[in-house]
């Protein structure tokens, strides 16, 4: 049982999550920014990494980056949604401030 364990608990250590996302932050959206819609949603997280550090400018461009407007906008929705209900967001980034993946999380108990 234990082998089993210890090489399962390998085997996730070793394993990429996914090819564009290499680092997972979680924080809160303190400013969000229309001027580039529909095909970039810019905003600003209270956390970050080494790579990109807390207050950094960000730009949800879809999961491939590519400026696709059928994923921004619900993007930027989703973004907007965060900063009224203050609601945390998770970001997932590959290097640098690249944002590949967004995911908005249950907001904290009252």
């Amino acid at each position: 049982m234990v082998k089993k364990l210890a090489s399962a608990i390998a085997l996730l250590l070793t394993t990429p999550l996914s090819a564009n996302a290499d680092v997972f932050v979680s924080g809160f959206v303190t400013m969000v920014e229309a001027s580039y819609l529909p095909n970039a949603a810019g905003f600003f997280l209270d956390a970050g990494y080494s790579g990109c550090p807390a207050g950094s400018y960000l730009q949800w461009r879809g999961p491939n980056n590519d400026g696709n407007p059928s994923v921004v906008t619900p993007g930027f929705d989703m973004l907007v949604a965060a900063v009224v209900n203050f609601a945390p967001v998770g970001v997932s980034f590959s290097s640098g401030c690249t944002v590949h993946f967004l995911y908005l999380q249950q907001p904290p108990p009252a």
